[in-house]
């Protein structure tokens, strides 16, 4: 699916570029004022007072203007644009905002964060199996430092049916960055730990071969 923004492309940091229009602003605003209050020294007082306002007024409608035009809320809408435009030329339906099954937060969803709400939702099929295209608004969770952010989620019907297994397989079971999803649960197989989550019947039958 092609990716849209102003230019015609969601470029792979675009996100984290729109969130920098929230900080760059303050930040010009803040380094404007103090060297005002260096230079205003050999002002006169109404000079200084008028540039100083001037310097936050400007701030405050730049930063705003910035964040409208190039912050998320541009993104947002150039993504919802996209999408809705490549599910009615591909038999899917746009759905917007919806609720996120808990199931599926829990798996895909990395510790700390929680979803605010989604963006852009479409729905199809894809050979056949249910399929979901969306983008998750994500902030933090309680006690939890997370900065928000904003992650795209495909999520595809199993081929198995309801069953549900899955397995990470590696060589360390530490998650210093916290990085792995909640249901992640250590365990072992021979020499080599598995991280398993799912169907006990499923897992009982084909844990080996995983």
């Amino acid at each position: 699916m092609q990716r849209a923004t102003a230019s015609g492309l969601l470029r792979t940091r675009s996100w984290i570029g729109g969130q920098a229009w929230l900080v760059l602003g303050p930040v010009a605003t803040a380094a404007a004022f103090i060297a005002i209050l260096w230079w205003g020294r050999y002002l006169h007082e109404n000079i200084r007072i008028a540039a100083i306002l001037f310097i936050i007024l400007f701030g405050t409608v730049g930063t705003f203007l910035g964040n409208r035009v190039r912050g998320w809320p541009a993104i947002e809408a150039h993504v919802a644009t996209a999408r809705r435009s490549w599910a009615s030329m591909n038999g899917w339906r746009y759905v917007g905002q919806r609720t996120v099954d808990d199931a599926v937060i829990g798996l895909v969803l990395p510790r700390g964060w929680v979803v605010k709400h989604t963006i852009a939702a479409i729905e199809g099929s894809l050979e056949g199996r249910d399929a979901r295209i969306e983008t998750w608004a994500l902030g933090s969770a309680p006690g939890s430092k997370r900065r928000p952010s904003r992650r795209e989620v495909v999520e595809l019907a199993a081929s198995t049916g309801t069953a549900r297994l899955v397995a990470i397989r590696g060589g360390s079971t530490i998650d210093p960055t916290l990085v792995q999803p909640k249901w992640v649960s250590p365990g072992e197989f021979g020499t080599a730990p598995v991280s398993f989550s799912g169907d006990a019947e499923a897992y009982e039958r084909w844990g080996e071969e995983i």
